[in-house]
């Protein structure tokens, strides 16, 4: 079985039009590398070739593989524009979960993938297009057209590495496609138009074959507590529970201590010291897995059992969807406990 706690990109940069790609998928082995939960692969120009590739398949086995590069129906190219993978050769991701950003490959080489044993595969039946103005070889976030498709295609990747299951991840992805496409109709302009119309082609063409409820985190094959808690998992009832989203009726508790706040189960931002104050952040996930209905969530001074004002949230949520909350906590003084409360309406 692949290694959980490795993860494999591969950037072409030769090819033709391939320099926005290598950069901007850049922006996501930084990502995962900032989480410190893998060991990254990154396999850049020259060595996003069949044979460097298949090596480090080899060796290093990663769950998580995130290829950049042209494609066809059934194939996917690398630096050199030679095959890869193609419908008949794709033995070798069996077991992965596998996002291609690359054009077509959705309509032969994914199925066969999956067929091959892939575990979850992700991809375009489409020609993948984008915009520029700042031509072909620059990172795309810098360009103000540009940054809407790649930041996009990669919010499946970044919501993979979120902890979010498959499924949700492919939907995260096309819900940024249409945050940008309202962006261009609300912002107009001479770019508007086409932007709209190729983000749209580019939204609808993305699919999800395979198992649609993996995840990338190596959280829960953690044996100790020290190793659980080192990659910034939870650790309960003796065993790894992984970045656990919070399930419907639980509840987590934090404790704020000094200026060096700490958040215990949940992910936490950055405290700010404001005298004998702080404003404090608070981030969690919450996954619904009591059947479909409105949820609800609220962090709870324990002191004083009163609800901190604006943590107050409802969302009518479908079975095993998950939500991401973000709360400012404005003025907490050090010392506090704090509580995450979840449940069903």
């Amino acid at each position: 079985m692949p290694n959980v706690g490795n993860m494999m990109f591969t950037r072409p940069r030769h090819c033709r039009y391939c320099g926005n790609g290598f950069n901007a998928l850049q922006h996501m082995v930084e990502y995962a590398q900032q989480k410190g939960k893998w060991n990254i692969i990154d396999l850049q120009a020259e060595q996003a070739n069949k044979e460097p590739i298949y090596a480090a398949l080899d060796e290093y086995d990663p769950l998580g593989f995130y290829a950049f590069g042209h494609g066809n129906i059934n194939v996917y190219t690398g630096d050199m524009e030679l095959p890869i993978f193609t419908s008949s050769e794709c033995n070798k991701l069996q077991n992965r979960i596998c996002f291609f950003l690359s054009c077509l490959t959705a309509n032969e080489l994914g199925p066969a993938i999956i067929a091959a044993g892939g575990k979850s595969y992700a991809g375009f039946n489409i020609s993948w297009t984008w915009m520029m103005i700042t031509g072909t070889d620059g990172d795309p976030y810098d360009d103000m057209v540009g940054k809407g498709f790649f930041e996009s295609a990669n919010e499946l990747w970044k919501a993979l590495v979120d902890n979010s299951l498959f499924g949700d991840a492919c939907q995260q992805s096309r819900d940024k496609y249409t945050q940008w496409i309202d962006y261009w109709y609300e912002a107009g302009g001479p770019y508007a138009a086409s932007a709209i119309r190729w983000l749209l082609h580019d939204r609808d063409g993305l699919v999800g074959l395979g198992d649609m409820n993996s995840r990338l985190s190596p959280c829960n094959t953690m044996l100790t507590k020290e190793d659980c808690e080192d990659i910034g998992c939870f650790w309960y009832n003796d065993v790894c529970q992984g970045e656990l989203p919070l399930n419907v009726a639980d509840t987590k508790n934090i404790i704020v201590q000094t200026t060096e706040t700490y958040a215990q189960h949940s992910n936490v931002a950055y405290p700010a010291e404001v005298y004998e104050q702080f404003n404090y952040e608070v981030s969690y996930d919450v996954t619904n897995t009591g059947g479909d209905g409105i949820l609800y969530g609220q962090i709870r001074d324990n002191d004083t059992n009163q609800i901190i004002p604006d943590t107050y949230w409802e969302k009518e949520l479908r079975n095993t969807q998950s939500i991401h909350i973000s709360n400012t906590l404005y003025s907490i003084m050090k010392d506090m406990h704090l509580q995450i409360e979840v449940g069903h309406l």
